[in-house]
């Protein structure tokens, strides 16, 4: 069972499991559980054996596979959170040492979850002081923590180890997690220039100014490339820059 005030978004996760033709990669309610097999996401294995199944999986040379392997990583982790910025202020942080990864060989190919659900609200926001919450003055404040959380706590440490073993271009990998919390929103909600905008800006660096938005319909462009255009036979992603380029 989850918190309360996750309950809209854990509402929204399974009504997109039900209706995407993959699985989800993110588990609906949020938990992960206790079951076998699932790596946290501090573990200094994970990069490693990410990268690892993305390089078998698509012949790919390390720097490539560590973006794509980052890539899926990014989208899930980031999808929960922009979501609940996006419906209603109300979002579940994903520090680095209460998720857990669970490592597939098919698609999605990994799907992550939390040991315990602790949802980001604002000190207006009905449902702080309730269990399970963090309750901030205000909405800058709430853009702070995911800050301070999920891109210094989280993904920095993940970043520099990409980094570190497969010398994966940081710009590149930064962009991709613009896009991670930039493509959720850009889909789900009304406005979504304007939404994008306040999320990535209030967020501020390295993900701020990596991404763009296209207007109709709304659509996320990126100002970095995955890598997935460098392997034999694929083509840009629609939201390379290399399509803008062209």
């Amino acid at each position: 069972m989850t918190v309360k005030a996750a309950g809209p978004l854990v509402a929204l996760l399974r009504d997109i499991a039900a209706r995407r033709d993959d699985p989800l990669g993110v588990e609906p309610a949020l938990r992960a559980g206790a079951a076998p097999g699932l790596l946290a996401a501090t573990d200094p294995r994970l990069p490693g054996a990410l990268t690892a199944k993305a390089a078998t999986r698509w012949d790919a040379p390390p720097h490539i596979a560590a973006a794509l392997a980052w890539k899926g990583y990014a989208y899930w982790t980031a999808l929960p959170v922009a979501l609940g910025w996006a419906l209603n202020r109300r979002v579940p942080l994903f520090p680095a040492d209460a998720t857990l990864v669970r490592v597939l060989d098919e698609a999605p190919y990994l799907v992550v979850g939390l040991r315990e659900v602790s949802v980001a609200v604002t000190a207006a926001d009905p449902c702080a002081g309730g269990p399970g919450t963090v309750v901030v003055p205000d909405e800058a404040a709430l853009l702070a923590l995911v800050r301070d959380v999920l891109l210094r706590g989280h993904y920095v440490p993940f970043v520099r180890a990409l980094r570190t073993a497969t010398r994966a271009g940081e710009r590149g990998l930064w962009g991709t997690a613009a896009e991670a919390l930039a493509s959720p929103v850009a889909h789900a909600v009304p406005g979504a220039a304007d939404a994008v905008r306040a999320l990535l800006d209030g967020l501020g660096a390295p993900v701020a100014g990596l991404v763009e938005l296209t207007a109709d319909p709304p659509s996320v462009r990126r100002r970095t490339c995955c890598q997935w255009v460098k392997l034999s036979g694929n083509t840009a992603c629609s939201t390379c820059c290399l399509n803008r380029d062209q």
